[in-house]
């Protein structure tokens, strides 16, 4: 019987923290921990890294930073140039939208374990994170990339547009990591936690900022050498991501299972689901990423009875539901509409004061 692969992730992120980490004023005694951390690994930088390995990488460093987020540390110190041929590519994007298409398309090549989206209503733009894995520091991960959009949207616009890049809000799945208001100071904008997917907004007005080193030549180069990655295979889309936003889009009303998902991307059920194992997924695994999505959204939202929405998610009975929204939260669906609601009553108290 053979065993799924080891989840892993591009070791850029250990080599981020360890470079920002070298750069801290540590006291002896910390440096000497550094060292002992981080000992025969720098020369392992330039691939993958075992998720388990990163998240005690994570839990050790989190010790030199007590009240603040190691993540929002770590990714407001980025530089396009960390990010390799990806990130120069990025430099000699046309525009933001553009760089924002481009980062969608090859993000995975860093963590294939999120599911990546840009998507616009009217004026709005999303760009969204949906985790398809479970790490206990996952939350890091996202923390570190949000505040590294950020950076590197005004990095990419220049310093005489740099004030113009703002988002309009920031939610994460996960819960604070470190005080409230140190997100918000970085984000400059409002920033909600525990929320049903990890995205950022920003206006239509942000995204059609021009970069200011496009160069459409050096862009040129820098995809001709992606390519030869992609031919090579390093750069291949992964099955299980693809199959995350047909579901994700798939409309409710029409049945979805395994036989009509594996004819969709033109496999027989049981290479498809060999396709997913090997990548370390499950079908049942990805619906019930999106399922979760889903449900925690609905029951944020007032209007909709508990049962009715139950209902339209496919469980049995209120209590098959009742099992499956704690599972997933630790928390009913009763306390977590209780709890959304209190908080923005509280919000609005904060506003109005």
């Amino acid at each position: 019987m053979t065993s799924l692969p080891r989840r892993t992730v591009s070791a850029l992120y250990a080599k981020l923290i360890h470079k920002y980490l070298e750069n801290c004023s540590l006291d002896l005694n910390d440096q000497q921990k550094l060292k002992k951390l981080f000992l025969n690994k720098s020369e392992d930088f330039g691939g993958q890294i075992a998720i388990s390995e990163l998240e005690f990488l994570i839990q050790e460093t989190k010790s030199f930073f007590y009240d603040k987020p190691l993540g929002l540390e770590v990714g407001r110190h980025i530089h396009p140039s960390d990010f390799g041929i990806i990130g120069y590519a990025l430099m000699n994007c046309k525009t933001l939208h553009h760089a924002f298409l481009f980062a969608v398309k090859y993000k995975h090549q860093l963590n294939s374990s999120l599911a990546i989206n840009l998507s616009s209503s009217g004026e709005i733009f999303r760009f969204q994170m949906m985790n398809l894995m479970n790490s206990s520091e996952i939350g890091t991960l996202i923390e570190l990339d949000f505040i590294a959009a950020l950076q590197l949207s005004r990095y990419l616009v220049g310093s005489q547009r740099y004030s113009e890049v703002k988002f309009l809000q920031v939610n994460f799945q996960h819960a604070p990591q470190g005080r409230r208001e140190f997100y918000r100071e970085l984000f400059q904008c409002p920033v909600e936690f525990n929320q049903p997917t990890n995205e950022i907004l920003f206006s239509k007005a942000i995204i059609s900022l021009p970069v200011r080193s496009y160069d459409a030549q050096m862009y040129k180069m820098c995809m001709r050498k992606i390519r030869r990655l992609q031919n090579s295979k390093q750069f291949e889309d992964a099955l299980h991501r693809q199959v995350f936003f047909y579901v994700s889009n798939h409309q409710e009303s029409e049945p979805l299972n395994i036989q009509s998902i594996s004819a969709h991307f033109n496999m027989s059920p049981s290479t498809f689901k060999k396709r997913l194992k090997s990548e370390g997924y499950h079908f049942s695994q990805i619906c019930d990423v999106v399922q979760k999505s889903r449900a925690m959204k609905l029951v944020a939202a007032p209007a909709i009875s508990l049962k009715e929405i139950g209902g339209s998610l496919g469980f049995s009975s209120p209590s098959a539901f009742n099992r499956a929204f704690k599972r997933w939260t630790d928390m009913t669906p009763a306390e977590y509409r209780r709890n959304k609601i209190n908080m923005a009553v509280m919000k609005n108290t904060v506003n109005e004061s």
